[in-house]
């Protein structure tokens, strides 16, 4: 059952695009030295980066986010969301020391369904949640309200540079992001700051924002799709039961 609850707690996070890596403390550290441009001032950079990550908000979109550890260790989400309708689907593989694991994630409303494969002994039904039955404290309530947290990450940019018209350069503070259960579960020892790149599209949206954890791996966000209709189906009521009083307690 340990293995389980912790792989709930780790799948709500996934799509999480922020990190513990090995960077230095106070120092972004990225796969080489930022990008050569010239930039506009830095607070103008940060209010179109802000803008960009703004128009995200509340738009049905399709999201992927790729974790590429140098340890091996793979973390892999493809979902899509609809704020508007409550509605999110989220697959996600991990892949760790030969074992990969998977869990797939539907919300509709007020009702999740979680469903496991790669765990032995473990139901190969969807689970079912009514997260009513969370409390509103409950962080996988907040990770389900902004699954590719757009917002989360609006709050932590430090530092911006805009390379171009739709390039970015800048640097994430890890102390702003308290409360995200990915960055709790990882030894963040005394890192603070790491650095990223991020583009947007002609309408000035965010398109893909990437994390350098340095030598330790880098993770990459996508966000396409926006503005067009999601397709999100509960699964057959004949492949759900009821998630047990263990997995409540995990989320």
């Amino acid at each position: 059952m340990k293995i389980r609850t912790t792989l709930v707690a780790l799948t709500l996070a996934a799509a999480v695009p922020l990190a513990a890596g090995c960077a230095t403390k106070d120092s972004p550290s990225a796969k080489g030295a930022a990008p050569s441009a010239s930039a506009t001032p830095e607070v103008a950079a940060k209010d179109a980066l802000t803008a960009a990550m703004k128009k995200l908000d509340g738009q049905p979109l399709v999201f992927s986010v790729d974790t590429a550890l140098a340890a091996g260790q793979t973390v892999t989400s493809a979902g899509q969301a609809d704020p508007a309708s409550k509605k999110i689907a989220l697959d996600t593989t991990i892949t760790a020391a030969g074992q990969k694991i998977a869990t797939r994630i539907v919300m509709i409303d007020k009702d999740l369904w979680i469903r496991f494969e790669g765990i032995a002994g473990a139901t190969d039904k969807w689970q079912h949640i009514n997260l009513d039955k969370l409390p509103e404290a409950s962080k996988t309530r907040k990770q389900l309200a902004d699954p590719s947290n757009t917002a989360a990450l609006l709050g932590a940019i430090a530092t911006a540079e805009r390379l171009d018209a739709s390039a970015y350069y800048g640097t994430v503070d890890l102390t702003k992001l308290g409360g995200v259960s990915s960055l709790e579960q990882l030894k963040l020892g005394d890192v603070t700051k790491t650095a990223f790149t991020a583009n947007v599209d002609a309408q000035g949206r965010l398109t893909k924002l990437s994390v350098s954890l340095g030598t330790a791996g880098e993770i990459t966000v996508k966000y396409t799709e926006v503005g067009k209709p999601v397709t999100v189906s509960a699964p057959p009521a004949a492949d759900v039961v009821e998630a047990p009083d263990a997995v409540l307690g995990a989320l």
